[in-house]
This record gives structure tokens, C-alpha cells and sequence, in this order.
């Protein structure tokens, strides 16, 4: 899957990113950027979020930050799932506990309040 993103209004206090392998609200892989540059991903099983592959979010100097435009693409092929953004490897993780499911894209606002986000030319491959 492939999208580009970015905040237009808002805090930088957001997530914004792909989701694979959604069955329910609770059940996915959330794979995101913030916009003061860090990544992540989150595997969400009966509602409870854990953080891969070790625990917290990466800063990642690949990341344009505040309002700039950036590339994701999320690779969930078996039980490996990537993070490329802007065509440089992330994060990686091997994780089995969901291995079906449909794919979108999310954003997320934290404390900072609303905001509104751009995404442009969603892209889902079969491998």
C-alpha cells in the first residue's frame, strides 16, 4: 500500500497513516508518521494497542515534518510488516497474530486539538 499525506490544519500532536489487516475496531495494524517526525507501528488485538516492534515510536529524520507532503508505504506480505517513508526503510516487525484483513488509511489527533489532513493517490498491491 502506498499513500501520500499531510497535515494541513492542526497540531503537529497527530498520526497520520495506513491501516492492513483491519477485521474489526478493534483488530489491526495501524503503521503512521507524526508530523514532528516520528514513526510507528501499532498492533491493536481485542482493543489493546502495543507498540512495535519494541515498545515505542522512532524519531526518523526521513520524515518531512509540519506540513510537508510525505510518501508512506506499508508492506504486510506473511508475517513481515514495513514502513518505508519517502523511499527509506522505517521500522520493521515479524508479528502473526492478524493475517487477514482490509486495508485504509487513518488520521488521529491527540491533545493539540482538531486538524485536518490530505491524502493523495491510495495505492493497494497484492504481492
Amino acid at each position: 500500500m502506498q499513500v501520500g499525506t499531510n497535515k494541513l490544519t492542526g497540531s503537529n500532536d497527530s498520526y497520520l497513516g495506513i491501516v492492513c489487516r483491519y477485521q474489526d475496531s478493534q483488530n489491526y495494524y495501524r503503521f503512521f508518521v507524526t508530523p514532528d517526525g516520528y514513526t510507528g507501528l501499532v498492533r491493536v488485538i481485542n482493543g489493546e494497542p502495543s507498540t512495535l516492534p519494541d515498545g515505542k515510536m522512532i524519531y526518523n529524520h526521513n520524515v518531512k515534518q509540519n506540513d510537508e507532503i510525505n510518501l508512506l508505504e506499508v508492506f504486510c506480505v506473511g508475517s513481515q510488516l514495513s514502513l518505508v517513508v519517502n523511499g527509506k526503510l522505517a521500522l520493521t516487525a515479524e508479528d502473526e497474530q492478524l493475517t487477514k484483513g482490509d486495508v485504509g488509511v487513518f488520521a488521529e489527533t491527540g491533545q493539540g486539538g482538531a486538524g485536518s489532513f490530505v491524502f493523495n493517490d491510495f495505492i493497494v498491491s497484492k504481492p
